[in-house]
């Protein structure tokens, strides 16, 4: 991967374009460690979180209510809405540096960080609303919403790709075991020979894995065709295997906050 060494104003937002099990839960927690940054986690999930009955919105909740904040979907305001949300982050996070005696970020210095996967796009993923029925209707935003969103000059935008056929297996082994744990370790580098073999001799597996390639690649020609433009965020591609790679981590991290505009940070 690469980035413009070119100081740029701070982004409003860094949005990982992504999906399921692909270490972007970590690349959105790795991010936050700045001390400039604040993340949303899965910030179009309308999903409620069945242990404490809030939205899963990762901390969208603590700046706006939990009502407010879904404002954020409304079609047309998604560019204000997120610079609503910046700004209440802004305000959060200097309130915490001066208590520490350390120095603002400023109103034009602080990003938020978030998610964004094809389950959160309306008619983004098939296989998701047929094969699991308690999470139909609970995509936020349209795909042309999306396009618009990722062409703000103000976002950046990180391509994070995981192999479909391995992130479905991974998918369905998180679902099979009821593991969701968030380390690559555990679920995200497993063997899935016995899950490919069965996509191979199980016409059943074969025709939902070519669903499930089908959105995946569908997601993902959206996510760059529109940051092709001229005027489109800055976009950045992060292999899969580089980012879970342990020895370069520090690196990843520190090459999308120099392209967000951030100072060094850690």
């Amino acid at each position: 991967m690469a980035a413009s060494s070119a100081k740029r104003p701070v982004s409003e937002a860094i949005i990982i374009a992504s999906g399921q099990r692909s270490g972007s839960t970590e690349l959105c927690l790795g991010l936050a460690a700045h001390r400039c940054v604040a993340q949303f986690n899965e910030y179009f999930h309308n999903g409620i979180d069945k242990k404490n009955g809030r939205y899963q919105s990762g901390r969208a909740h603590e700046y706006l209510g939990d009502a407010k904040w879904r404002v954020r979907g409304r079609p047309g305001h998604l560019a204000s809405s997120l610079s609503a949300v910046r700004s209440r982050a802004q305000i959060e996070i200097d309130k915490r540096l001066a208590e520490r005696g350390e120095p603002p970020c400023g109103p034009t210095g602080v990003a938020i960080v978030f998610k964004l996967f094809p389950e959160h796009v309306a008619h983004g993923s098939a296989y998701w609303a047929e094969g699991h029925p308690e999470d139909k209707g609970k995509r936020a935003v349209s795909r042309d919403q999306v396009r618009k969103l990722l062409q703000n000059k103000n976002i950046t935008v990180v391509v994070l790709e995981r192999p479909a056929e391995d992130r479905k297996c991974s998918v369905d082994a998180a679902y099979d075991t009821g593991n969701w744990g968030n380390n690559p370790g555990e679920n995200h580098h497993v063997n899935h020979t016995a899950c490919k073999l069965l996509v191979r001799t199980s016409k059943a597996k074969a025709a939902e894995s070519k669903a499930f390639t089908k959105t995946h690649d569908d997601w993902f020609d959206l996510v760059r065709g529109a940051t092709k433009s001229a005027h489109a965020a800055l976009r950045l591609e992060v292999p899969f295997g580089v980012w879970t790679d342990p020895r370069r981590t520090r690196n990843v991290l520190h090459s999308i906050w120099a392209a967000a505009g951030l100072e060094p940070h850690g």
